[in-house]
């Protein structure tokens, strides 16, 4: 479990990701995410998926297949939540390739 501080109202949260079983993976993922945002605390995550206008902003799939290959995104990378190591093109954990 880490210790982390909310990106929109600073309370301190705690983070499950590692362990894969985060409190947060219950809730809707949003797409419209700041790249340099990090974790929300539930009150923030809940107002924030409450306050969501389009449909689009609300949820994002795992993937998406392009030129027949399935392209994961970051929301499947966060609720993942470690990086493999293989150069995803959404990696949130800022993982380059060699």
């Amino acid at each position: 479990m880490k210790y982390k501080i909310c990106a929109n109202c600073s309370d301190s949260l705690t983070c499950g990701s590692q362990e894969e079983n985060c409190w947060c993976m219950a809730f809707t993922t949003l797409i419209k995410l700041d790249e340099e945002k990090d974790c929300f605390c539930e009150r923030c995550l809940k107002e924030a998926i409450e306050n969501s206008t389009s449909k689009e902003a609300v949820a994002e799939p795992d993937y998406y297949i392009e030129n027949g290959f399935y392209v994961f995104t970051r929301s499947y990378h966060l609720k993942r939540g470690t990086c493999c190591g293989n150069g995803c093109r959404h990696c949130p954990y800022g993982y380059k390739k060699l």
